[in-house]
Order: structure tokens, then C-alpha cells, then sequence
């Protein structure tokens, strides 16, 4: 990109600066909160819930936007590329195609869903199966030591985006407003 007015490099200056900083602060946060086996565990968590709670005769997208929101909300943080490049190196590819692949499918369920469209559900729900074979593949992938604390997540995430919880959550905030 050839800049030619001073004013305007100066201006992509600060705002790369503030991008980075951004970037770093986010970094910090995410490394407060999760050391690097405990990032490894949540994310081999949700995405396992996700392979749980899509697989199935259930073609609802909600359940898998609900599913989907813990591991969204992670990966949507400015710190977490950084966090993975530096201390989840070996996950780090898989884990973003994986959750690349998620919000497209999920899209690709969601439109023709409400469009009434059952060829383009078909057509989602064969891109999501072709996603669990690969999600089935990474997960074989979780070391010895974590596979416990794999599970237990992946049951309290898996309990917590059921059906039941949401609606158990929707009547007490209904008595709430009363």
C-alpha cells in the first residue's frame, strides 16, 4: 500500500499501534484467566459438546447457536490467535478451521431452516456430518491427562445448552420481569 500524504501514514500508525495494543491486552487477560492446559481442556470441551449436541435427528440452529456461543466467545477475543500461536501451537490450526467450519455450517443450517428450504437443509446437514468426521478425528487427538477433565466440561456445557436448562432459564427470567 503506497501511502503518499504524511498525515495518513501517521493515522494507519495509531491505528495499527491501538490494534496491537488491543491485541496484547486481550492476551494478557485470556493468560490470567486460562493457563495453557486449561485453554487446551475448554476448547477440546466445546467442541466436543458441539459434536455432542449436533449429532442427531435434531435440525433446530438454535441448538447449535447456543452451543456454539462459549467457543465464539473465545475465539472472537482480539488476544486469542496470540494465546493459541504461543502456547496451543500444536491445536492451533485444527481448533480454527474447526470453529470456522462451525459458524459456516451453522449459517448454512440456519438460513434454508427458516426459509422452509429442505434441500438446502439436506445439503447443511451433510457439510455437518462431513464436520464431525473431522471433529471426530481432532478429538481422538486429547492427551491422556485431560480426557477427565474433558469430559466433565463437556457434560456441564452439554447440560448447560440443553433444552430443558434454556427453558428452565427462559421461566425464571419471565417470573423475574413479573
Amino acid at each position: 500500500m503506497d501511502i503518499q500524504h504524511p498525515y495518513m501514514r501517521i493515522f494507519l500508525s495509531e491505528s495499527m499501534m491501538k490494534k496491537s495494543l488491543e491485541t496484547i491486552t486481550s492476551y494478557i487477560r485470556l493468560r490470567r484467566q486460562y493457563s495453557p492446559d486449561a485453554m487446551r481442556i475448554r476448547l477440546y470441551a466445546y467442541i466436543n459438546a458441539y459434536r455432542l449436541m449436533t449429532d442427531g435427528p435434531s435440525v433446530n440452529p438454535m441448538d447449535y447457536m447456543f452451543v456454539t456461543q462459549g467457543i465464539f466467545g473465545l475465539y472472537e477475543k482480539p488476544g486469542f490467535n496470540l494465546f493459541m500461536w504461543l502456547h496451543a501451537r500444536s491445536i492451533y490450526i485444527p481448533t480454527n478451521m474447526i470453529i470456522r467450519l462451525m459458524v459456516r455450517t451453522t449459517y448454512a443450517l440456519y438460513e434454508p431452516t427458516m426459509a422452509g428450504n429442505s434441500e438446502g437443509v439436506e445439503r447443511a446437514t451433510k457439510r455437518i456430518s462431513r464436520l464431525h468426521k473431522f471433529i471426530d478425528s481432532f478429538l481422538e487427538t486429547i492427551p491422556k491427562q485431560h480426557e477427565t477433565a474433558v469430559r466433565h466440561l463437556t457434560y456441564q456445557l452439554v447440560d448447560k445448552n440443553s433444552l430443558k436448562s434454556r427453558m428452565e432459564r427462559l421461566m425464571v427470567e419471565q417470573e423475574k420481569e413479573k
